[in-house]
């Protein structure tokens, strides 16, 4: 198959690296892949680096922009007609509704596949119904509880709508050196047995680190050589500092900020901690520790629950519940090295090995595919 996957986003996250990750493991499959994203943005840059074809035709423009609008459906249309294109897969709202305009104008008709990764609801309005119902072939849904909610909002006929996490590199921490946590714990200041707690995230209030600096408070008192690891940039760096300060805990909270080591900082954690409020579909920390046998608590908010297989591959708590999350954290650090533990650990790097590393998650996106080329 001949592919196309755009995304509109300019800085890097979770939607370009997906994108990213299933153009390498597709083109390995044997398509011939090109990924559309704006001029200079980080998906566009990695993807070059990595030998992948891109097209930069596109900017991608956000809101009711006319002539930037038009300029993309024109250029968007002419490229798949000249590339013959097969399929084009959208990892955006504002990619998706320019492709679908492209389709609509343009001579080929090439499949539409979409996928929603992010847990906003979908707004049922008119659009909405008639772009999920009818005119994308496939949508794919990164938790099922995002999949129920377009069904109920647009009308779409079941097999339109299809759940597929999120993967993750089949090799990931296949290169964490077997010094890591001693390594990470003195790049910090940390004494080598004391309890690591680590966030991998955006800075951001819907992230939960200020969850986690409170947890850390309530868990002082069975815990008091715990540390928290940060590890993340963003908007909310300042207030988080400050908070830090007031929580008195400018001792044994850190803050990594941007790093590529992920895998290697993951590792030499004790406990790996997504305290997300709001919106966090698929995480890939969570299926990154899983896979690295770090044990993982994490806050019932989208495809969470579904990761960890209600609970039995990690512990479950609510949104923004500090307390719970402290009393997570200290039954884990004590039961590090039971063979209560172990058999958890086991289940999920078994899980993530299952169904979530790229090559199974690619092979089903084929799947997929191939259906919405039916549905053309």
């Amino acid at each position: 198959m001949r592919i196309l996957l755009t995304n509109f986003h300019n800085g890097w996250g979770g939607q370009p690296y997906q994108a990213l990750l299933l153009s390498l493991a597709l083109r390995k499959r044997g398509h011939e892949i090109t990924v559309a994203s704006p001029p200079d943005s980080e998906l566009a840059t990695r993807a070059a680096s990595a030998g992948v074809n891109v097209f930069t035709g596109c900017s991608f423009p956000r809101g009711f922009r006319p002539f930037g609008i038009w300029k993309d459906v024109s250029s968007l249309r002419e490229f798949v007609e000249k590339n013959e294109i097969d399929l084009v897969h959208a990892h955006g709202s504002q990619d998706n509704w320019l492709t679908l305009a492209a389709r609509k104008l343009g001579k080929r008709k090439f499949a539409l596949v979409r996928t929603k990764h992010n847990s906003y609801p979908v707004r049922p309005h008119w659009f909405n119904r008639r772009l999920f119902a009818r005119e994308i072939d496939r949508t794919i849904a990164v938790a099922e509880i995002i999949r129920q909610d377009i069904l109920s909002s647009s009308g779409s006929a079941q097999e339109r709508i299809v759940t597929l996490h999120a993967g993750l590199p089949d090799d990931f921490g296949n290169d964490v050196p077997v010094d890591a946590a001693l390594s990470v714990r003195a790049e910090f200041g940390i004494r080598p047995e004391a309890p690591l707690i680590g966030l991998v995230g955006r800075l951001a209030p819907d992230k939960g680190q200020e969850v986690l600096m409170r947890a850390l408070v309530s868990a002082y008192k069975s815990l008091p050589e715990a540390h928290v690891l940060l590890v993340g940039t963003g908007g909310d760096y300042d207030r988080l500092l400050k908070l830090r300060a007031q929580l008195g805990l400018d001792d044994c909270v850190h803050f990594t900020l941007f790093r590529e080591d992920i895998a290697r900082l993951t590792a030499a954690c004790s406990v790996a901690v997504l305290a997300a409020t709001a919106c966090d579909a698929s995480s890939t920390v969570l299926k990154e520790a899983m896979k690295l046998r770090v044990p993982v608590i994490g806050s019932n908010v989208g495809g969470t629950r579904e990761i960890l297989a209600d609970g039995t591959c990690g512990a479950l708590i609510q949104p923004g519940q500090h307390v719970a999350l402290a009393k997570a954290i200290v039954d884990i650090v004590h039961a590090l090295g039971s063979k209560e533990m172990e058999t958890r650990l086991n289940l999920a790097e078994n899980r993530v090995k299952e169904l979530y590393v790229m090559s199974a998650v690619a092979e089903k996106t084929e799947a997929i595919y191939r259906q919405a080329l039916e549905n053309r």
